[in-house]
């Protein structure tokens, strides 16, 4: 069980890990871990404030985990390594890699600052409009969203499509009655014009 991971599904917090696999105990939904983890949900504005301080993935946003090269001390027999003894140390220039989306780089490159706002065009299927060819159909939209990833453009159209969908009773509704179609990077006015 993990704790920094909730379901999508019930918000369920007991939550099975198998690798990259997750499932909620309570209502059985499974899916890859990415989707089970609260980062970009409530607290998606939350900074880092121990180890990973200042460090957030420059190419996705995320901010945990990574796999980071270190420098530490170990006992070692020829059988193997018996126990770190040392401190787990890196620096700016220690290799780093996103777990969310594979990106590479260097600790300082991971520390680069604030994520360029971009504008996405989110096309988007309200319940019962998700089908073969869903974006022909009624109930489909296409909307503008400032964000830093494609992903959390997405977020924020099923945000707004669910607001929409059911107004002040938003609260509890499921995000995924919205289904995402594409997102595409800039603004696309003309993805509506059956030309």
């Amino acid at each position: 069980m993990n704790s920094t991971l909730k379901c999508p599904k019930c918000g369920g917090e007991k939550i099975w890990q198998d690798g990259n696999n997750c499932r909620c105990h309570n209502c059985e939904y499974a899916d890859a871990a990415a989707a089970f983890r609260t980062k970009d949900r409530a607290d998606g504005d939350k900074q880092n404030t121990n180890c990973l301080e200042g460090i957030r993935c420059p190419k996705c946003g995320s901010r945990e985990p990574f796999v980071i090269d270190i420098e530490t001390q170990a006992q070692v027999y020829d059988a193997g390594v018996e126990d770190i003894v040392g401190d787990n140390e890196w620096n700016n220039d220690s290799g780093i890699r996103c777990i969310e989306c594979g990106h590479t780089g260097t600790v300082g490159e991971f520390r680069g600052g604030d994520l360029e706002v971009k504008t996405f065009t989110v096309v988007g299927a309200y319940p019962d409009a998700a089908t073969e060819y869903s974006c022909l159909r009624d109930g489909t939209f296409i909307e503008f969203f400032e964000a830093n990833t494609p992903g959390e453009a997405a977020r924020k159209a099923q945000e707004w499509g669910i607001q929409s969908l059911h107004g002040e009773d938003a609260g509890d509704a499921d995000l995924d009655e919205i289904a995402i179609i594409a997102v595409l990077s800039g603004k696309h006015p003309d993805v509506n014009d059956p030309k």
